[in-house]
């Protein structure tokens, strides 16, 4: 379906010839995201908790962004993974973490101690230069910084609920992704 669209544009001289498998990549991308996300989003609105999962998503997106992380290799496991991990959180570990409140924001504080000494993950489809990888180590710190900053504010606000548990899961998942792009990277390098 992807590859007719992109195929049309460059019949109709929308796009270029040389410019047609990025726009495949971009849109292949695109669809994807929005599988994952809509099928996430759909799971919780029938669990009646769409604004934390809204508000961890952008939280979870806006750090991985920066920092990468584990990747798996196709998007069906992709999608899997993500649908597993996020059905997981939402039946079993949301109200763990929020029964454990201090071992979660224990957690958190650790999981973002971690992502500020690490930065970023150069992952071979970034394939980031040294420079690229230093820009982005040091934006992924900022980043992370924002979010700790943000859930010490919470935490002191006396913040206990579920919205605030989504949110230090997207802290603590980041980490996870990272750690295991690492191992399996052999990475020990900062």
């Amino acid at each position: 379906m992807i590859y007719r669209f992109v195929n049309y544009l460059v019949d109709e001289g929308y796009i270029l010839q040389e410019d047609i498998e990025a726009y495949k990549y971009t849109l292949e991308m695109f669809w994807d995201k929005f599988l994952v996300y809509g099928c996430i989003l759909v799971i919780s609105m029938l669990a009646k908790c769409f604004v934390e999962t809204a508000l961890f998503l952008l939280c979870f997106n806006f750090i991985r962004k920066y920092t990468g992380g584990f990747h798996l290799n196709t998007f069906r496991q992709c999608f899997v993974g993500t649908v597993t991990i996020y059905i997981v959180f939402i039946l079993w570990l949301s109200s763990l973490l929020l029964s454990h409140n201090m071992a979660t924001f224990a957690m958190t504080i650790g999981s973002a101690l971690y992502l500020l000494c690490v930065g970023t993950v150069n992952h071979p489809n970034w394939d980031l230069s040294e420079e690229e990888l230093r820009a982005c180590k040091l934006s992924s710190r900022y980043v992370v910084g924002m979010m700790l900053l943000g859930v010490v504010f919470l935490k002191w606000l006396g913040v206990h609920n579920m919205t605030f548990v989504f949110i230090q899961f997207s802290v603590i998942l980041s980490a996870v992704l990272v750690l295991l792009a690492r191992l399996q990277r052999g990475d020990d390098s900062n």
